[in-house]
């Protein structure tokens, strides 16, 4: 399998202050945004779609944030298996795909094998933050955490605004409800 970071991307992640992944970052509207709003902190996108990867990279380019990289992968192989161990300050998984049939319900991100790669991922004291139109889902993410002695919920967002992401602009617009949460692992929730 090809690696999915080079060494240069990998030493750059090693070197970051904070580093925080924006996972499934669609055409890059919250990695931007964040980046803007915090030029001090260094920011990952991660996004399976090509054509998003390229067009968020222009966004980049053009805006000349150097602290902001995007990269294409897979979520549940990027988390696994390419970011380096404990490097991660925060993850976000905003808006994933739902897969609301049952029969596709297996395709979903948020799952024991991903709250396990998450936990090799984040640096202590760190955290994972999902946000979701969908309530089946969260409700279902909310389950699992509940039978993973390993997490457990904190503080939603400890006072920090976050810009929307395109979806959750559309959702809002529409008034329709959001669901949030804020996870860490138990050993890291008190740092």
């Amino acid at each position: 399998m090809e690696r999915l970071l080079t060494e240069e991307l990998t030493d750059w992640i090693r070197s970051a202050v904070r580093l925080e992944v924006d996972l499934g970052c669609a055409r890059g509207k919250f990695l931007v945004d964040m980046a803007l709003v915090h030029p001090e902190r260094t920011f990952l996108g991660i996004e399976w779609q090509p054509d998003r990867v390229a067009r968020t990279q222009r966004k980049l380019e053009r805006l000349e944030l150097a602290r902001t990289r995007v990269i294409q992968g897979e979520g549940l192989l990027a988390v696994r298996e390419g970011l380096p161990e404990k490097s991660v300050d925060v993850l976000h998984v905003l808006f994933p795909d739902p897969w609301p049939k049952r029969r596709h319900q297996v395709r979903r991100l948020l799952r024991k094998e991903f709250f396990d790669a998450v936990g090799r991922v984040l640096k202590p004291g760190g955290r994972l933050r999902f946000r979701t139109d969908d309530q089946p889902y969260f409700d279902s993410v909310m389950e699992l955490v509940a039978t993973l002695p390993d997490w457990e919920i904190i503080d939603e967002e400890a006072g920090e605004i976050f810009p929307l992401t395109e979806f959750e602009q559309r959702f809002v617009a529409e008034g329709l409800p959001i669901y949030s949460v804020v996870f860490a692992p138990r050993e890291m929730a008190s740092s």
